[in-house]
């Protein structure tokens, strides 16, 4: 477990390291995180898949979970992450940290402000000692202090 660092008001709770495989269909990373429950109405084709563009299929990166110490908008967030070097998860990048740290999701609820679709962004959580995927409105005037925000360094 990663020491707390302050950096103004962004707090880095955990770094986790993967390695995401960006070849890796979003349908098979959902079932191997074996999620307790998804919404209804979720859809894999309503979250697009960003292709690491540098042609790699597997990337190794160091994902941090961000939370802040006020209730910030969804603006304030990505402005945040990019002032510290970070850019938020694809939808990818979390489902991998799901399957590989299960547990995760149990420490706060994590959002992947990178996979936004139709103002919606995916993200995991826990209710009553169960895993959820779920998908969270995208563009929020404030963030509840419950909630972190999944984001690994520029390459």
């Amino acid at each position: 477990m990663a020491k707390k660092k302050e950096t103004g008001i962004l707090i880095q709770q955990k770094v986790y390291d993967l390695t995401v495989d960006y070849e890796r269909p979003l349908s098979d990373l959902i079932q191997a995180g074996n999620y307790d429950h998804l919404p209804r109405d979720f859809k894999v084709n309503d979250f697009q898949v960003v292709r690491n563009t540098k042609k790699k299929s597997r990337v190794s990166r160091k994902v941090v979970i961000a939370g802040f110490e006020i209730e910030p908008s969804t603006d304030f967030v990505l402005s945040a992450l990019k002032k510290e070097g970070l850019t938020p998860s694809d939808s990818l990048t979390l489902l991998t940290l799901g399957e590989v740290y299960p547990m995760a999701q149990f420490d706060s609820f994590i959002h992947a402000l990178g996979s936004i679709s139709k103002d919606l962004c995916l993200a995991l959580s826990s209710f009553g000692g169960s895993r959820v995927l779920t998908m969270s409105a995208a563009k929020v005037s404030t963030w509840l202090r419950h909630c972190s925000f999944a984001a690994y360094r520029n390459e």
